[in-house]
């Protein structure tokens, strides 16, 4: 039998935007499944914490933004009247759920708008991981992403109670406008993101590298230049003028006001090291290793990008996926929080396979049982909850162990799906070196 020309792939337009791989029916029937599988898992999150494991659904962060917003409302002007340790918008997510509490005149309304909120945000993203997964594999492939980010049970208890969903979101929404051709959107979503917190600042010179494959770095360093001006210039200024300490949100974000936290992998490896071990080694000096080791693994990855290029949407994920990993990994401030940042990336990077599937959700299990289920009686922030040589302590550190070869585990399966990448990084340091070389004057030769 002769086999029939295979037709063009499917094609849908929404919005003025091109779909590829995919029909118009099929997409909205798929985001309707994604949309309602997001929110079973949200409610089943908080029923199984509640109830199953007689846990406790964290409203502290929240209880914090219903201070902030009152504070508003009595007429005081944020990072003026009040300090506040995150950056400027902020205040965004934290003053839309006064609405129905005004209306309602309940303080609960609050805390029920506010998790509407994060919910919707992350919905939002739940759509962009789609739509860029469209763009990466066929329609079954980016359904499977998709859903995997849906069911991320651990992310789905952090959004709910943290504040986290919006910035993701931003840092999503730049990754999806670059890939869908709208670099100027792209870089606006991430320098805002910036305003928000300092993880989507990460993204952009990745994105900008990426943009000039298609264009040059000229191009795209002028273009960038351009929106980061218009930022600075309606929120940066302001606040500098207004503000003393307009920079004190980022200090807090970064951790360098704090001490090591228990959760972290450098007070794993203190543990190990010092008391395991008896080597004496500080906690100041693992943390300096760990901040060298985010120097090095981001200068790499900024290089490749730079000699080698970004030619496809899928380096552009790994890279940031590792840039992410590497601050939210190495640093000595943690919060269990951090990983409905890596939620999208690996939804979209770990689908090739039942084992890399198998980890994602791996990584889900250990970071729920981080927070909530084992703070308070594992550890609290600043340290293990029993006494060095305990059997309570020997299980606290067995477990922040485990939790750190799973996220090792998770981010080695990232790199590891793009095979190129290690030569890449070799032969654009190889490069360097070779261009260094070539500038040194030659030796003088003494008779």
């Amino acid at each position: 039998m002769r086999k029939g020309k295979s037709g063009p792939a499917p094609v849908c337009s929404i919005c003025g935007l091109t779909i590829r791989n995919i029909e118009r029916r099929t997409f909205v029937h798929n985001l309707l499944l994604l949309g309602i599988a997001s929110v079973l898992t949200k409610l089943i999150v908080l029923f199984v914490t509640v109830s199953v494991f007689h846990s406790f659904v964290d409203l502290f962060d929240i209880s914090v933004y219903f201070g902030y917003a009152a504070n508003v409302l009595g007429g005081q002007i944020p990072y003026i009247d009040f300090s506040i340790e995150y950056p400027f918008l902020f205040m965004i997510p934290v003053l839309i759920p006064l609405i129905p509490t005004i209306l309602a005149n309940d303080v609960t309304a609050y805390v029920m708008g506010f998790q509407v909120l994060m919910a919707f945000f992350d919905i939002l993203t739940l759509f962009l991981v789609y739509l860029i997964g469209l763009q990466l594999f066929d329609s079954k492939r980016a359904f499977r992403a998709a859903l995997l980010y849906a069911t991320a049970f651990a992310s789905s208890y952090f959004i709910l109670t943290k504040y986290d969903s919006f910035p993701t979101f931003l840092l999503i929404l730049a990754i999806f406008a670059t890939v869908y051709g709208m670099p100027k959107r792209g870089y606006l979503a991430g320098i805002l993101g910036f305003f928000t917190k300092v993880f989507p600042i990460l993204a952009v010179p990745y994105l900008v590298l990426f943009n000039a494959t298609k264009t040059s770095r000229k191009t795209e360093l002028i273009s960038v230049s351009k929106v980061a001006i218009v930022c600075i210039m309606f929120l940066l200024i302001p606040m500098i003028s207004l503000v003393q300490d307009w920079y004190r949100p980022y200090l807090f974000a970064t951790g360098a006001d704090v001490g090591v936290y228990a959760n972290t992998v450098t007070y794993t490896l203190y543990n190990v090291l010092n008391e395991l071990l008896h080597l004496p080694i500080s906690e100041e000096i693992i943390s300096l290793a760990m901040y060298a080791l985010i120097i090095g693994i981001t200068g790499s990855l900024l290089l490749v990008s730079w000699v080698k290029g970004i030619r496809s949407p899928r380096r552009l994920l790994v890279l940031i996926a590792i840039t992410l990993f590497s601050v939210i990994f190495c640093t000595k401030f943690h919060s269990p929080q951090y990983l409905v940042w890596l939620t999208p990336f690996y939804a979209l990077l770990l689908i090739e396979s039942y084992w890399n599937m198998l980890v994602f959700y791996l990584l889900q299990v250990v970071v729920y049982i981080e927070f909530p289920l084992a703070w308070g009686s594992l550890y609290v922030n600043r340290g293990y909850i029993h006494e060095i040589g305990t059997a309570g302590w020997y299980g606290s550190l067995t477990f922040f162990i485990i939790h750190a070869m799973v996220y090792v585990i998770s981010i080695l399966l990232i790199v590891k799906s793009d095979p190129s990448l290690y030569d890449d990084i070799r032969s654009s340091i190889n490069c360097v070196i070779s261009m260094v070389r070539r500038r040194d004057p030659p030796a003088i030769v003494r008779e």
